[in-house]
């Protein structure tokens, strides 16, 4: 008798002693970390991070055009996913992620909101501060992200075919095409690429260039009037790439 309450006793703490080890293996959480800087490499504290599950990165249609959604403008998406801020060593992390696809996003005040750079003579080497991830069981995935401050932003300006400075251009359903003027407001030559959604626009004259200080570029822009009638509103903004900075120039009705 006291042998089998001795055996069942052993047992006993066997299966308790296996119960509490950990096992890996069987992990269905993944981890994403990482530090997000500036151009120079300055660790940046307080920077916002999110991460939406899910693939939502420009598509490149060819070499020089890509495609751009509205979800990193969006309220909806705004509201989704997982968010934190950077520590003082520009530091993030996010725990307990389950496995799969994900879209991380950094912003921060000063900073470009929405960047992708490209090498101008390649249309290559795409830097941008929104980066997807693939997260697995049992695996921290670090995922580093730099951000391109703001201080050039008022050296590239739109202008209309009068000169005046605009924000946006307003058409219709039947208008065909559009124009408006890149102004460099700057003391150097800059260059420049344009992106933008096909959605309602068939192209535009130019997809890059250089322009001198003090002088302009036209931008002729084309729309495809049948995708116009079969919609009661249309938004798509033209993404002009120059001196680091990203900045767009909406067209509606």
């Amino acid at each position: 008798m006291k042998n089998f309450l001795y055996l069942l006793l052993t047992v006993l703490c066997l299966t308790m002693c296996t119960e509490k080890e950990p096992d890996s293996s069987t992990a269905t959480t993944g981890s994403i970390y990482g530090i997000v800087s500036d151009k120079n490499g300055e660790l940046l504290p307080a920077v916002g991070v999110q991460i939406v599950q899910g693939s939502r990165n420009p598509v490149p249609q060819n070499q020089d055009t890509y495609y751009f959604d509205d979800w990193w403008t969006d309220a909806d998406f705004i509201n989704e996913g997982r968010k934190t801020i950077t520590g003082s060593d520009g530091r993030y992390e996010f725990l307990d992620v389950k496995a799969g696809t994900y879209t991380l996003l950094a912003t921060k005040t000063g900073y470009v909101d929405f960047v992708m750079k490209m090498d101008m003579e390649t249309y290559k080497n795409i830097i941008s501060n929104v980066h997807e991830i693939e997260v697995k069981d049992g695996e921290a995935s670090e995922e580093n992200v730099f951000l391109i401050d703001t201080y050039n932003k008022d050296k590239l300006k739109f202008l209309d075919n009068n000169g005046n400075e605009i924000t946006s251009i307003r058409i219709s359903k039947n208008t065909s095409s559009t124009s408006f003027q890149i102004f460099n407001a700057g003391n150097e030559t800059m260059s420049y690429s344009i992106m933008h959604a096909d959605g309602g626009i068939k192209g535009v004259n130019k997809s890059s260039g250089r322009i001198k200080p003090g002088e302009v570029d036209m931008i002729i822009v084309s729309f495809d009037t049948d995708f116009f009638s079969r919609s009661s509103s249309y938004n798509n903004t033209i993404w002009v790439f120059a001196l680091g900075n990203n900045v767009g120039i909406k067209i509606w009705y």
